[in-house]
């Protein structure tokens, strides 16, 4: 064990803090860092930070909070604390920082003990600075995560009114459309005619997307043009790489699309595979930086092949052909590092066969639509923001097609939350200030840690309220419908007038224990029947039965615990005598006194 770990397991430790905060200096432009601490000392020659002087002017600590329970529900958006911390500056010796910049610049908090040299300090958590306040007494800096990021405008593209893929001078100013994921009966963007070849174009994005699954007018499907260039009247083409559609004559509206969006994933193939349906493996370019297109729409180089998980859907592009010639299936196997292994159940070809080169995209997952909600929102992987380990795994947990439609812009926190909320999902910024998505499942297996009377100060039961007798899940949602008199004589009309599908299901049971129970409705954003049918059966089984819920204190856990971590609570208090599985979903840390409060479900 280290020095530190063995301070914080300790009944009662000395703990000391330390701070380095990045700032500009705005006369030099140059970078500046401001070391300080509780206790004052300098750092050793051999330190990452080497030779510095941390004077002692903390005054006031941050706290570090994280909570994923609110309103009854275990998905959606974790809160996070915005909190500060002050420094003494009574002595003016901290004047010199007054006109540096420090909004968006990081802080880095540090705990360590007596006679620690810096390098035996751990880092607690990277908070982001605003602009400080200036007292006689104290310099107060603003703290907050990187969140701040994600609450803006999440399109920043708009039409430039200069005609083809930019729209008519009409649409000049107007943000483009995205489909994130797959996104059924979407009403695309009018961008005008060709008044040359009588052709109109509409926009389904804001740059390359994977592809159309269909295409309506007013209810009567049009077909893709055979040759993939001049589309007929009747027929349509598709640009992949601008999100452009073309039909090849005049249209009676509404036009309606399915569409595979933005393509925020591009695993790049060289294997010779032809055309067809069945099993089709794909050797892949191993551990590529694309994590998504290049300038050109055509894939990156490489991709992250371990993004693409078993059971996730998938359109194998021609690269040389993308919007005319594909492949689409389920992955029934990968070998990390080398193939994937897709059985295709539909394809199309303008007659390129076989071809050796290769694009991979997903449809579209919870666990990617969210992380390249992020990446659009600058909280990229290139800069250190993305937790790719936990969207692997939530990827591997979740490969079921998914998808959200923005037909004119939204808040970033907003959408994230809609995506989180509707996969049955959560997503937080760690301590670390990266993007981590994940699924709060029952508790099970071996405890990720263990605590008893010993190391548990006080616990308190918290009221979830009665449990739920009946569920109803949305899914397959039509983002624009028909009315009745538009579609006469159009088979199937519910395709076209309905909103959503839905699955259901009912615990009598509660409704006889609890009978002012009530129903509860959730709109997901799955795609398919069997995805909303097992997030049904999750949520009856966390909230169609009482639950607990406890605030408890610990002592001796600083800085070892996370939110979604499995703990065992043994005490003799409300019958865990025998000791109970949890899992975390609220934390706060208290840096004064070295405890931790968490709060757990179970």
């Amino acid at each position: 064990m280290s020095k530190l770990s063995d301070l914080l397991g300790s009944s009662a430790p000395d703990l000391r803090y330390a701070v380095i905060a990045h700032c500009i200096d705005t006369q030099l432009l140059a970078p500046r860092i401001v070391p300080v601490s509780t206790h004052g000392f300098i750092s050793l020659p051999s330190d990452e930070t080497a030779n510095a002087y941390f004077a002692p002017r903390i005054n006031d600590l941050p706290t570090f909070e994280r909570a994923l329970f609110s309103e009854g529900k275990l998905s959606g958006r974790s809160s996070s604390n915005k909190t500060q911390i002050s420094l003494v500056n009574s002595d003016g010796g901290l004047d010199f920082i007054y006109p540096f910049a420090w909004a968006g610049r990081p802080l880095l908090f540090y705990v360590g003990g007596e006679g620690f040299s810096f390098s035996d300090y751990g880092l607690v958590t990277i908070l982001t600075c605003d602009e400080p306040t200036f007292t006689d007494e104290l310099v107060t800096l603003p703290l907050q995560d990187v969140s701040f990021y994600l609450d803006r405008e999440i399109q920043r593209t708009s039409y430039l009114g200069t005609g083809g893929a930019e729209g008519s001078g009409q649409l000049y100013g107007k943000l483009k459309p995205d489909a994130w994921g797959c996104c059924r009966h979407v009403e695309p963007v009018y961008l005008g005619v060709d008044t040359a070849t009588g052709r109109h174009s509409f926009g389904i994005g804001s740059g390359p997307i994977v592809g159309v699954l269909n295409l309506w007018d007013r209810g009567s499907k049009l077909t893709y043009a055979a040759d993939g260039v001049t589309p007929q009247p009747g027929e349509y083409i598709v640009d992949v790489n601008t999100g452009t559609i073309t039909l090849g004559g005049a249209f009676l509206g509404p036009i309606q699309v399915d569409v595979l969006g933005r393509r925020y994933l591009a695993v790049s193939s060289s294997s010779p595979v032809t055309i067809g349906l069945g099993t089709k493996t794909f050797t892949v370019e191993v551990g590529g930086s694309s994590g998504g297109d290049d300038d050109d729409g055509n894939g990156g180089s490489g991709g992250d092949e371990r993004q693409i998980s078993f059971g996730m859907r998938v359109r194998c592009l021609l690269a040389t052909d993308p919007g005319g010639t594909w492949m689409d299936g389920v992955v029934t196997g990968t070998r990390p590092g080398n193939t994937i292994t897709v059985n295709v159940d539909s394809y199309r070809s303008t007659g390129l066969n076989p071809s050796s080169s290769w694009i991979i995209c997903p449809w579209g997952t919870v666990a990617g639509i969210m992380h390249a909600m992020a990446e659009a929102l600058d909280l990229t992987e290139q800069q250190g923001y993305q937790d790719s380990a936990a969207r692997i795994a939530l990827n591997d947990l979740l490969p079921a097609t998914a998808g959200y439609w923005v037909p004119q812009g939204g808040n970033g926190l907003q959408l994230l939350d809609a995506v989180a909320e509707g996969g049955g999902c959560y997503w937080y910024i760690t301590r670390a200030n990266t993007f981590r998505t994940g699924r709060i499942d029952l508790p099970s297996g071996e405890p990720d840690a263990a605590f008893d009377d010993l190391t548990i100060t006080s616990i308190n039961r918290i009221t979830t309220g009665q449990p739920t007798y009946k569920f109803t899940l949305k899914f397959r949602r039509n983002w624009s419908t028909l009315s009745t008199d538009q579609i006469a004589g159009v088979a199937e009309a519910a395709t076209f007038t309905e909103e959503w599908s839905a699955a259901f299901g009912t615990y009598p049971p509660a409704l006889l224990t609890y009978q002012s129970t009530k129903s509860v409705e959730i709109e997901t954003v799955f795609d398919e029947f069997n995805p909303a049918q097992t997030e049904l059966a999750r949520q009856f089984s966390f909230f169609g039965v009482r639950r607990d819920y406890f605030k408890i204190t610990l002592k001796q856990a600083l800085l070892s615990l996370s939110l979604g971590m499995v703990v065992s609570i043994k005490t003799g208090r409300y019958g865990l005598s025998a000791g109970k599985l949890f899992r975390i979903v609220d934390l706060k840390e208290y840096y004064e006194t070295g405890l931790v409060e968490i709060g757990v479900f179970g």
